[in-house]
């Protein structure tokens, strides 16, 4: 049945995705449970390929929303598809006033949106910087921020690849993040990254050094790298 955060439609494309990303890129979770069960939140992810919307979106429990270009939506096809899979439109990217309006909007009526801090894209697989618009949204709109980690998504579909391979991913969630309105954004930024570099990093440390490239440093700051290398260690996705 259609419930306010999801159509029957959507909750069926979802299914027939997750199983497709489990036997294809053999994807994994861990740490779902971080994701609140109802009310407004962000999840904030690493943005390094196409994939990362439709890994994170079969990977929660809860629905989720997305936000696209408008220009995407011209074509009625195309546009009917994507806005019965939770995608709602906006002028352009980043963080503009409609943006935070349409975001907003969505996170007062208790729905759970998905947004990349980066802005766009990795050329290059490596964790960028991350934008402020992310906490912004969470102070305006009082919701915490959970933290995700996708990993293996540069390489089973970069930005030099004109199609995906069937390469290992995983997804996983750290505790939910709150900011208070007087909350200074470049720490809440900072403290955001650290949260990703941190989870990199402890699966780093219980897979062993040995799985790091060749002269990486010892606190990683690509995030997305190690994260190919150590998703054998998150749970296998149901």
């Amino acid at each position: 049945m259609d419930t306010p955060e999801a159509t029957r439609f959507y909750l069926a494309i979802r299914w027939l995705a997750r199983q497709a990303c489990r036997l294809y890129f053999r994807n994994r979770r861990r740490g779902i449970d971080n994701v609140p069960k109802e009310g407004g939140v962000l999840v904030a992810a690493n943005h390094a390929s196409f994939l990362d919307p439709v890994l994170v979106g079969v990977t929660t429990a809860r629905p989720l929303r997305f936000v696209a270009r408008r220009s995407l939506f011209r074509n009625p096809l195309f546009g009917w598809l994507i806005r019965n899979l939770n995608s709602v439109p906006i002028n352009r990217a980043g963080v503009s006033k409609e943006t935070l309006r349409v975001v907003l909007e969505q996170l007062r009526l208790g729905r759970a949106v998905l947004i990349f801090p980066e802005g766009t894209r990795s050329p290059d697989g490596r964790l960028g910087e991350f934008r402020s618009g992310v906490v912004r949204l969470a102070q305006m709109g009082n919701v915490p921020v959970v933290p995700a980690l996708v990993f293996g998504s540069y390489a089973a579909w970069g930005r030099k690849r004109r199609l995906p391979r069937p390469s290992r991913t995983a997804v996983a969630f750290c505790e939910p993040l709150t900011f208070e309105r007087k909350a200074d954004a470049d720490e809440a930024v900072k403290l955001l990254k650290e949260s990703l570099e941190r989870l990199a990093q402890e699966y780093v440390e219980q897979q062993g050094r040995e799985l790091l490239p060749e002269g990486y440093s010892e606190r990683p700051e690509n995030a997305q790298e190690t994260g190919d290398r150590v998703a054998n260690d998150v749970t296998t996705e149901s």
